[in-house]
């Protein structure tokens, strides 16, 4: 049976009472933490080249989502107390989540190809205010722009950029939570993806309009200048997790330690209970012949 946006709501709420202090840690601190430190070694090796903190920025993002995903997917299945237990994961983990960022990021490579031009213009202005170029001159800026003869798009260019952006809004869609199943169980990339492609069949729309149903809740952000952040961002965040669940239940598995089973168990009988560990019985205990 499918959840409905109130009940998977409702569970996040149920995994955050009395655990509102990891659910911020998790969903808002962390977070913030790892952006710091992102750009803390971005303004330190932005001096070498100014395409180095873009591709840092995309490897530190993949590692501390992998970290945090870890804990919040424990949140959501109230286990908070545990949250720092192996919380930094496996490099086979790791490795999957930044192959992940890097198919994400590959997604991109279509629009510089489709505006090649655009592009290379983009870059010289990179290169040129890395050394301070524009500041030499005040009029530098506007002479360098209209030096620039660059033609318009064309009409095919627009349609093929528009028609790829569709495709791609709908396979992000359906692989929206890889990262949560490499978090989860660090499978390798084609199996999370595999999963991920799995779980969200036939929950495209649902998946898609989710955070939407959060529009009240954001709104309370800025009309409370920032304030009911604290709680808001930690909400979405674990009833995101709680999305993930929901749909990992719905799909009929569940994922321990990058092992998958069937949640559907067959039922202990009166006639199988003696029979899944028949070694457990006590060896020093005087009948034990009897159950031989």
């Amino acid at each position: 049976m499918r959840a409905s946006y109130s009940e998977i709501k409702d569970n996040a709420k149920s995994s955050m009472k009395g655990h509102m202090g990891e659910a911020i840690l998790v969903a808002l601190i962390l977070p913030i933490a790892f952006s710091m430190i992102g750009s803390f070694l971005n303004t330190i090796l932005g001096v070498i080249h100014w395409s180095i903190p873009t591709l840092l920025a995309m490897f530190i993002n993949a590692i501390s989502t992998y970290i945090t995903l870890r804990m919040i997917i424990k949140v959501v299945r109230h286990r908070s107390d545990k949250i720092f237990i192996n919380f930094l994961g496996s490099k086979k983990g790791i490795l999957s989540s930044i192959v992940f960022a890097l198919i994400t990021f590959s997604f991109g490579l279509v629009y510089i190809i489709i505006f090649w031009d655009y592009f290379v213009v983009a870059w010289d202005f990179m290169i040129l205010f890395q050394t301070d170029f524009f500041a030499s001159d005040v009029n530098a800026l506007e002479n360098w722009v209209n030096g620039l003869s660059i033609e318009e798009p064309s009409a095919l260019s627009i349609i093929i950029s528009a028609l790829y952006s569709i495709l791609i809004i709908f396979i992000t869609v359906r692989i929206s939570f890889t990262a949560y199943i490499i978090a989860d169980s660090d499978l390798n990339i084609l199996e999370a993806l595999k999963k991920s492609w799995k779980i969200t069949k036939r929950n495209w729309w649902r998946i898609f309009f989710f955070p939407l149903s959060f529009i009240l809740w954001i709104s309370a952000i800025i009309f409370s200048l920032g304030l009911a952040m604290i709680y808001v961002i930690p909400y979405i965040t674990i009833s995101q997790g709680a999305l993930y669940d929901a749909l990992l239940s719905e799909s009929g598995e569940e994922i321990d330690s990058g092992n998958t089973e069937s949640i559907v168990k067959e039922a202990l009988t009166d006639e199988t209970a003696l029979d899944e560990k028949e070694d457990t019985f006590d060896r020093k205990d005087p009948f034990e012949n009897y159950y031989e």
